[in-house]
This record gives C-alpha cells, sequence and structure tokens, in this order.
C-alpha cells in the first residue's frame, strides 16, 4: 500500500483573500480522498477520548484503514 499526503502550493493556501478558490479546492481534494463527510458533519467526530487524558496525535486522512479515533 503506497500513502500519499496532499500538500497545497503556497499559492494554494487560504490567505484571506482567495475563499472561492481555496474552497473549490478543498472541496475538491476531499470528495477525490473520500473525507468530504468530515467536512459536511455526515461523519461525526469520536465522543471517546483516551483514557489518559492525552491530547489525539495528528491522524492522515488518507488512510486505508482508520482507527477507532477517526
Amino acid at each position: 500500500m503506497t500513502l500519499t499526503t496532499t500538500t497545497f502550493s503556497e499559492s494554494d493556501k487560504f490567505n484571506s483573500t482567495n475563499w472561492v478558490s481555496w474552497r473549490r479546492l478543498t472541496h475538491t481534494t476531499a470528495v477525490s480522498k473520500e473525507a468530504f463527510g468530515y467536512l459536511d458533519g455526515s461523519i461525526k467526530q469520536p465522543s471517546i477520548l483516551p483514557a489518559d487524558g492525552a491530547p489525539l496525535t495528528e491522524i492522515l486522512w488518507d488512510l486505508e484503514t482508520p482507527s477507532s479515533k477517526e
């Protein structure tokens, strides 16, 4: 399995003046990664936090086998 991450170029990053193009790029990227449910709220945030109170670690959004934390 090959994992790839998406990194936006400097010109594609949100800078408070490029809302329309940034929104379109973010939407397209999320749909292509099958992650749009995180943006539209159809995939809910888990209610269970780690027992030790530690913050959740960063999770790559293109993993093919997400954990229960995702």
